[in-house]
């Protein structure tokens, strides 16, 4: 009887460890698939919008890049606050 007790205790443990052995390892199959897919939409995503971006630029031709190229310029000269400074100085200077 007691052999039999014993078995049975072994034979339930083993099918427990089992099964959470399985578990732990599909829910980590699964972990990744999800990280994989979603980096997948991710790249994906990024990749049509600049395909997309590229193609509104060659369609609007070379008008619209040198529109975009006077937005960036005017910013850098609104950004560099230096620069600005700068001018003032030399405007100073001038009226000098």
């Amino acid at each position: 009887m007691i052999v039999v007790l014993v078995v049975m205790v072994v034979v339930v443990v083993v099918v427990v460890v089992v099964v959470v052995v399985v578990v732990v390892v599909v829910t980590m199959v699964l972990v990744v698939v999800v990280v994989v897919v979603v980096i997948v939409v991710v790249v994906v995503v990024v990749v049509v919008i600049v395909v997309v971006v590229r193609l509104e630029e060659k369609l609007e031709g070379g008008g619209g890049l040198s529109d975009s190229g006077g937005d960036v310029g005017t910013g850098g000269s609104d950004g560099g606050g230096g620069s600005d400074d700068g001018d003032g100085r030399q405007g100073e200077f001038r009226e000098l």
